[in-house]
């Protein structure tokens, strides 16, 4: 695949970095000679790690569902997966509270005996107060997503951590409790970003996304992605919001079934 040099306007590619991971081959990447001036620019739509550029259109197609293991190895500062050593899966929403669709994850969560994580918008925290309320009552996990679902390469890196701020202070204010997880809406974040953020929050990002929100993906291909690829220690994305609850719920449903019948539990972070 094609990929651009955004520093320099070069068409050369490079593969390489085999030395950093033994187990999956990477795409073609981009040396970062005189990029230095787009290093955590939100209009650069490229993941980096220290001297290497990656073509983020190739990776968020290849990455929809599962995070490639090289991927998570040359992030090793974010979250993605927890240990595999016992049969635990850690199921994860954003984009709530929604009334109605968090409480019908709640009572799903509820006959499992399941914890889970919540990844809130705070904008939504100051609606719905009450719903978020309910989450911490049922012995959740309350994250951080930012005040307003901002995306960070689209946003000033000021404007990005003090909308964090907010959303922090919003749900602090309705649970008495300061969040401790970050996720980035989207999961774009650079690095200058990253270490921002790490020195107040452990920041996570995922092993497997569902893909719930995509309205052109059936009930019976969400719950696929999640059934295919989700293994012990996996952190699992869901959606607790309204345009993703149709495929959601039904994939949550069968997903808890599943594991749990495989002697799996469910554990909040």
């Amino acid at each position: 695949m094609d990929c651009k040099t955004f520093a320099n306007g070069e068409n050369w590619l490079m593969s390489g970095l085999q030395r950093r991971t033994s187990t999956s081959p990477l795409p073609k990447i981009l040396p970062t000679r005189g990029a230095s001036a787009f290093r955590d620019q939100p209009q650069a739509p490229l993941i980096m790690h220290q001297q290497y550029f990656f073509n983020c259109d190739y990776l968020c197609a290849m990455m929809l569902v599962k995070m490639p293991g090289w991927v998570q190895a040359l992030w090793p500062g974010l979250l993605w997966r927890k240990p595999r050593n016992e049969k635990v899966l850690y199921l994860t929403f954003d984009d709530g509270p929604s009334p109605g669709v968090t409480d019908a994850v709640l009572a799903q969560l509820t006959a499992y005996n399941a914890k889970a994580t919540f990844f809130c918008i705070g904008d939504k925290v100051q609606q719905f107060p009450e719903t978020l309320r309910k989450v911490q009552a049922a012995g959740h996990t309350i994250g951080n997503h930012t005040y307003n679902h901002l995306n960070r390469w689209k946003t000033p890196l000021t404007t990005y951590l003090a909308n964090t701020a907010q959303a922090q202070a919003a749900i602090a204010a309705v649970t008495g409790e300061q969040p401790r997880f970050f996720r980035p809406p989207y999961g774009k974040i650079g690095p200058g970003t990253a270490r921002k953020l790490g020195a107040h929050y452990r920041v996570v990002m995922w092993d497997v996304v569902a893909g719930d929100w995509n309205k052109a993906w059936s009930v019976e291909r969400v719950t696929q992605n999640v059934l295919r690829y989700a293994r012990a220690g996996s952190i699992v994305v869901f959606h607790d919001s309204e345009k993703a609850a149709d495929r959601m719920l039904p994939t949550l449903a069968v997903t808890l079934a599943h594991f749990a019948n495989l002697g799996y539990r469910f554990e909040a972070l």
